[in-house]
Order: C-alpha cells, then structure tokens, then sequence
C-alpha cells in the first residue's frame, strides 16, 4: 500500500499527465491488465493475472507497478503433487529504460523490489489416529506459508498506438522459491506520442 500510495504522489505531482513539466519533461500515464504464465522450482505450471499502473519519463524512463496473482491448478487436474508452490502473490516497484525502435515498437529492460506471499506444499505426511476400535488414517502435506521480499527482473516489448498496445513480458522474480515466466498484457492510456521523437 506504501508503494502505491508514494507511486500516485509521483503521478499527481505531475499534474498533467503527456504535457510539458517545468522541466520540459514529458511524462505519461497507462494501465495494464494481463494473463501470466508463472513456473517455479521442478518446472510447476501456475496460472494467474497481473495487474499494473505504468508511467514514463520522455518515453525513456519508465516506472511499474505490478500486482500480481499465481494459482496451481496441480491438485485441481490431477492429484496433488509435493514440494510445489500452490499460490504466489506479489506486488513489485520497478524502474527501467527503454527505447522506441520504430513508432510503435519499445523494449524496456526494468528491475526493483518485490513483496509477496508464497504457500508452498512439502512433503506428504500420514498419521495414525483411533477412535475407539477404529483406526483412521489422515493424510496431509505439510505446508509453508511465508512472505519475501525479491528481486524482480522483467523484459518488455510493448506494440502500441498512442492510447493503446500490447506488451509481452519475461520476468523472472529471485527469492526462496523464485518464479519465471510469461505475460501477455493489454495497455490502455497515454502510452506515447503520435509521432515519436
């Protein structure tokens, strides 16, 4: 929330959003919402969404605020699977440069901080347990929920008209458990000048 919060100031203290500041700077304003596909340790699948506000200074500097959300669906098609991470949640600051090559193509390269929150499934676990003459057996994974705090990386190639684009994402995340993937987004906003310097 801190980030966010200090990320808008940034923003406001704009006060116009793709104009000219007092120091001739240009600065612009868009969203973006997308698909991830997220891989952790022994190469497991999660599936899940990223959601980000996006600001650049003279289309060089750029500035990210990602939040992120990752689910395995390994015991949902088959069954559970130990020592994997189920559920991945992060929310990363991140500062990069970028170049348009042409008037619609940027690559950014970008990096940060990141906070999260991780449930990882360990090893399968049964106890024996009576009830009386009966004996039940329960069967459980052992679990470790913990927060981090990581170091994300991220790769983008934004396609974009002025008010909107597509950008394709490859970030990997280091942390305990750290994560890699894929992020195809939608971007809506200021994103560039019609005509690019």
């Amino acid at each position: 929330m801190y980030l966010f919060t200090a990320f808008l100031s940034l923003l406001i203290s704009s006060y116009s959003i793709g104009q000219n500041d007092s120091t001739k700077n240009k600065i612009y304003f868009w969203t973006s919402a997308g698909t991830c596909l997220t891989y952790t340790n022994k190469f497991n699948n999660l599936m899940g969404y990223r959601f980000a506000i996006n600001a650049s200074i003279n289309q060089k500097y750029f500035i990210a605020l990602h939040y992120q959300l990752n689910y395995s669906l390994n015991s949902v098609l088959s069954n559970p699977k130990s020592n994997i991470v189920t559920d991945l949640n992060n929310g990363s600051l991140l500062f990069g440069l970028g170049k348009y090559k042409c008037k619609s193509l940027t690559f950014v390269a970008s990096t940060g901080i990141s906070y999260g929150k991780v449930k990882f499934r360990g090893e399968f676990q049964q106890y024996k347990t009576s009830g009386g003459p009966l004996t039940y057996y329960i069967n459980q994974f052992k679990e470790d929920n913990y927060n981090y705090v990581g170091l994300p990386i991220n790769f983008k190639i934004i396609f974009t008209s002025p008010i909107i684009g597509l950008s394709i994402d490859l970030y990997a995340n280091i942390h305990k458990h750290f994560d890699y993937g894929l992020i195809l987004s939608a971007n809506f906003g200021r994103i560039r000048d019609q005509i690019i310097q």
